[in-house]
């Protein structure tokens, strides 16, 4: 059993006290215009949101849901659903995850196999779930049953308290019925349903056992039968014209304007009564802040109402006691599987990623054909280049010979390399802004899920994208040192490549869930460029002063360090290198240094990522 008292519950902004009750197998309508505060009175209840007063009861004891929140469902208006993934598919990953593992395969199927019948999906089990479009030639399914699929998403975590927020946003009239109807059969297996309605039909309103009316400025101002809505306020004297829609009626009502024709004054002795507060109803006159006393008079009517008819309450119920989910080690196993199932499907988009790995390495291999390492003089030739030239020469032209004689003639191979290095990273972000990890973790919700299964999602959704951090740099090799004659140690280029890739990932994750994919492939195009500025190569170490270690914090200055070094090594014993390495404060011998700089500036950009991930609130304030 799970029943939910709340009285004078507020918060400040939001709710200005709103009192009521949703009770065990019913299902509650939240009703009211825009803007009075119907999502933020579910955040607040839920436990989401902290409040600023009242009380909150479950079964007779007081408390907070939010302490019990594996007792609770929350349905959104955004639903992270894949869309590879079939209907059956997707209720079952959502049970394993949170489920306890004391329940078997079989029991979950049977669980799965009866919410299908329940929410009336059972013919589309084997659909894939779509975006409501063509997807792979096969078309998802609509609208209105991906709103089933999202309340049945929360329901096989068999919760007690169903919240479900735009229950019929955007829907047809026959959908919202759909959607009505299937919150019924839901209610009937002893659920605590509550649903946030805009602008419904009185025909789908009545439908509906109970409604809780939430008036402009977040008073509550009736809960109760929804039969008796219109017989209530009438009461009070505000009696629906026959000529106007009674949903129309009581939506111009709780925005605190009434049509004329149901104004007190007219009334008469439907409203005769010696309540104060029907005084102060009757008593509301004109002006800019009648709307706001007019709402805050019938919240004092309910309120006096609602605490002369609430019912004696007998000894508090058991609490019931939470699932247990799987442990952490079974969730990040769950994720990480869910995610190659994806790749696999995704084996189009996948082998395309491999393939323009490959792409950039044929052109930066073309770019480089013919560019060959030439380095400081040797010793034998610089002494000769200054007698046959610096002798002849005074002043400054003498001064010049002998540095051009000194210097790296020749060398593009730090260029190349930080070309390279940038163009790796723009690919980076491109394909984990593209897939669905970047957009998976955007549509997550840091108060869905605990912080446990928000990490175990995070980690399952990364692990998938190591394979091609690791795999694709061959793809990318080959064609390039095919054609670029350069002798290297092959090991080190490619253990820097994956390195890059895979320290770039969470810039794209990050820049997706704030910005989304169509904004965050350009701002990653800006930072990966904008990365020149900070890899030590046109702006050497010795250039920043005082900032001298900027460049050090620069994943690219590592891993141009890295290939330039892998290069001039096999040069060592022909080429005096210490003028290139003083200038860029390259060092030789510090190749595990870089690997670990990379690696640490990976887990830490991962560890932002994961903390935009918990940051992210889709509550609607």
């Amino acid at each position: 059993m799970a029943e939910v008292e709340f009285d004078r519950l507020r918060r400040t902004g939001c709710l200005a006290g709103v009192s009521g009750e949703l009770r065990r197998g019913r299902v509650t309508a939240v009703l009211g215009p825009s803007g009075a505060g119907k999502t933020s009175f579910f955040s607040v209840l839920s436990g989401r949101l902290a409040p600023t007063g009242g009380t909150v009861l479950l079964d007779g004891h007081r408390t907070s849901l939010g302490q019990h929140k594996s007792l609770l469902g929350f349905v959104t208006e955004e639903d992270p659903l894949l869309p590879l993934f079939s209907v059956e598919e997707t209720l079952d990953f959502a049970a394993a995850v949170r489920l306890s593992p004391a329940v078997t395969p079989h029991e979950r199927a049977r669980l799965v196999s009866r919410l299908l019948n329940v929410l009336g999906l059972s013919h589309l089990r084997q659909s894939r779930v779509g975006q409501g479009a063509a997807l792979a030639g096969v078309r998802g399914v609509s609208f209105g049953e991906r709103r089933r699929l999202s309340i049945g998403v929360e329901l096989v975590g068999l919760p007690q308290i169903l919240f479900v927020d735009d229950a019929t946003c955007g829907l047809d009239s026959r959908t919202a019925r759909e959607i009505v109807a299937t919150l019924g059969r839901v209610a009937a297996n002893n659920l605590t349903v509550a649903a946030i309605l805009h602008q419904p039909s009185w025909a789908l309103l009545s439908r509906i056992d109970d409604v809780l009316c939430i008036g402009r400025g977040g008073h509550g101002v009736y809960c109760g039968p929804s039969g008796e809505a219109l017989g209530y306020f009438a009461s009070a004297g505000f009696a629906c014209p026959s000529e106007l829609s009674p949903t129309v009626f009581l939506l111009e009502l709780l925005a605190g304007q009434p049509p004329a024709e149901s104004s007190p004054a007219d009334a008469g002795d439907a409203a005769a009564d010696s309540t104060d507060s029907v005084k102060a109803v009757r008593g509301v006159g004109g002006g800019e802040a009648a709307p706001q006393r007019l709402l805050s008079a019938l919240a004092a009517l309910w309120q006096l109402q609602y605490d002369a008819t609430r019912p004696e309450r007998g000894a508090a119920l058991p609490l019931p006691v939470p699932r247990q989910p799987p442990r952490f080690v079974a969730q990040l196993r769950l994720y990480t599987r869910r995610a190659c199932v994806l790749l696999a499907r995704r084996w189009r988009k996948t082998t395309l990623d491999y393939a323009l790995m490959a792409l950039v390495g044929a052109t930066a291999g073309f770019a480089n054909v013919h560019s060959r390492f030439v380095g400081p003089l040797p010793t034998e030739l610089r002494a000769r280049c200054a007698e046959n030239f610096a002798a002849q020469l005074h002043g400054n032209q003498r001064d010049a010979i002998v540095h051009a004689c000194s210097s790296n003639v020749l060398d593009r191979v730090d260029t190349a390399a930080e070309y390279l290095s940038v163009t790796l990273s723009l690919l980076a972000f491109a394909v984990h802004a593209n897939d669905f990890t970047g957009a998976e973790l955007r549509a997550q919700r840091s108060d869905a899920v605990p912080r446990k299964q928000a990490l175990a999602l995070f980690l399952g959704t990364d692990l998938a994208g190591l394979p091609w951090a690791v795999l694709s740099p061959a793809c990318f090799m080959l064609p390039y040192w095919s054609l670029v004659p350069l002798r290297v140690v092959w090991q080190r280029w490619y253990c820097t490549v994956v390195l890059l890739l895979w320290a770039y990932a969470p810039g794209a994750y990050i820049l997706t869930m704030l910005l989304g994919y169509y904004r965050a492939f350009p701002a990653g195009v800006v930072v990966c460029t904008g990365m020149v500025i900070f890899d030590g190569i046109n702006l050497p170490p010795r250039m920043w002063g005082p900032l001298s270690f900027v460049p050090y914090l620069s994943i690219n200055r590592w891993a141009i360090e890295n290939m330039y070094l892998g290069v001039v090594d096999n040069y060592a014993h022909k080429y005096d290198l210490r003028p290139v390495l003083d200038e860029y404060e390259f060092v030789q011998g510090r190749q595990a240094t870089a690997y670990a700089a990379m690696a640490a500036l990976g887990l830490f950009w991962r560890l932002v990522a994961f903390g935009c991930l918990l940051a992210q609130r889709r509550t609607k304030k």
